[in-house]
This record gives structure tokens, sequence and C-alpha cells, in this order.
């Protein structure tokens, strides 16, 4: 079976194999989509306190709000924009690579867990299933959230470490 045949393969090809897969299919599902024309609602407010961040230092949105939204994703779009220039594509090419270090993460997780051949479908739905691969053409909180929430269980259940430090650290 492909499982059988998957779990005899050295880990690196495993891991090759995940990340590109996760990638391929997000980057080919923005290339489809475009990049957005306008931001509206909540992606317009992220940017807006992201893009002032950047150009000013300060916290705030475009009408001088401070606390409309929690700073997380804004800090992380400033990071983008800071590095990359004031851009929607970049963004959306970062959040791909994210979403594609989470389909990693959520693989050795289910690795940990479960164990052969669940892993492997663990990381293949994650690559394929639509709901996880949306969000990464959105400039929303999601594919951020992702990432950090597998983060958060990969180091919570990996026994590696003493347990009270990874609990800590999964809390942080």
């Amino acid at each position: 079976s492909m499982a059988i045949a998957f779990n005899k393969l050295p880990w690196h090809i495993k891991v090759l194999f995940i990340f590109t897969l996760t990638l391929g299919v997000r980057l080919t599902y923005i290339w489809v989509q475009g990049t957005p024309k306008t931001l509206i609602g909540d992606a317009s407010e992220y940017h807006a306190y992201a893009v002032n961040l950047v150009e000013t230092g300060n916290y705030a949105d475009g009408k001088g709000h401070r606390a409309g939204r929690m700073p997380g994703y804004p800090l992380f779009l400033s990071f983008i924009y800071k590095f990359m220039g004031i851009s929607w594509t970049a963004v959306l090419l970062f959040q791909c690579l994210l979403s594609a270090f989470t389909g990693l993460m959520l693989y050795r997780l289910a690795q940990e867990l479960m164990g052969s051949p669940w892993s492997l479908w663990a990381g293949l739905i994650f690559a394929l299933h639509y709901d996880s691969i949306a969000p990464v053409a959105s400039v929303l909180t999601e594919t951020l959230f992702n990432f950090l929430l597998t983060l958060s269980f990969l180091i919570l259940y990996t026994k590696t470490g003493p347990p009270r430090l990874r609990l800590l650290l999964s809390g942080v």
C-alpha cells in the first residue's frame, strides 16, 4: 500500500514530500484565485494597523483607533511589509510557506500521537483539504492562527524536554 511504501522512505524525503505538496497546492490556489483587488472588513483593518506600524511606528488604524484589533496579525503583516514592501502578494506567499510548515508540524504531531500510517493521512488531508487551503489567499488571521495552534500542540505533545517546560512553551 501507499502508506507502507511511504513509511519506508527516509524521514527527509517524507518531510520534503509533505512540504512540497502542501506548498504547491497553496501556490496553485493563489495563482488561480489571484491576489485581492481590494481589502474589505477585517482584512482592511489589519492592513491599516500594519501600514501605520511600518510608516509611523504607531499601533493604530487609519482613523487613529488603537484598540480595535489584537496586535498579533497586524505585527505579522508589518514584519512582512517592513522587509518585503507593502504587498498583499508577499503576504499571501508568506502565508503559503506558513501553511506548508503547518502541514509538516501536523504530520509530525500525528506521527507522535498515532504513528503510521495515520501521520501520512493527516499530512495529505491537510495538504489537500479546501478549508486548510483557502485561508492563504486572504489577508486574514486564519493561516497564522493555524500555524501557532499547531506549533503549540506539537510543543505540548512531543516528548522532547521536561513536561513543565513543554507546558509553559505551549501556553506562550
